[in-house]
């Protein structure tokens, strides 16, 4: 295995592709864990989403330091067992994936947490702006 190698990634789904895939989420704080070999390391990430697809192939969503730069990248990465660029690591605390939007008007669950309350965030709304 060449120290520059990375998995295969997965391009963004298309209509061309044929049909959508079934997308698992899991919820922030309790996402399954991988190894991935990106620039001679392995690297730790948490997995966002899974993607299902009809033909039988899926795709691992991630945030990747894929350098060691502290830079982080979005990757979507095929699963490839037999690649051996990809080993899991751990599973969740019990948190079972969902395609569930979780009423977040059809979009899925988010992956990040407001830094604010949600009802102090309404009263900051409503504050007269400043300018």
């Amino acid at each position: 295995m060449s120290s520059s190698d990375e998995p295969e990634q997965a391009p963004p789904w298309r209509p061309e592709h044929g049909p959508k895939p079934t997308v698992w989420t899991w919820p922030p704080g309790d996402r399954p864990g991988l190894l991935v070999w990106a620039n001679g390391n392995w690297r730790y990430v948490a997995v966002t989403a899974r993607h299902d697809y009809a033909d039988g192939r899926f795709a691992y969503h991630m945030e990747i330091d894929v350098d060691g730069s502290t830079s982080v990248k979005h990757r979507a990465y095929w699963w490839d067992p037999e690649g051996g660029r990809m080993k899991p690591l751990h599973g969740t605390r019990g948190a079972q994936p969902s395609t569930e939007a979780q009423g977040h008007g059809g979009f899925p669950r988010a992956l990040h947490r407001s830094v604010k309350p949600p009802a102090q965030a309404r009263e900051l709304a409503r504050r007269p702006s400043r300018a």
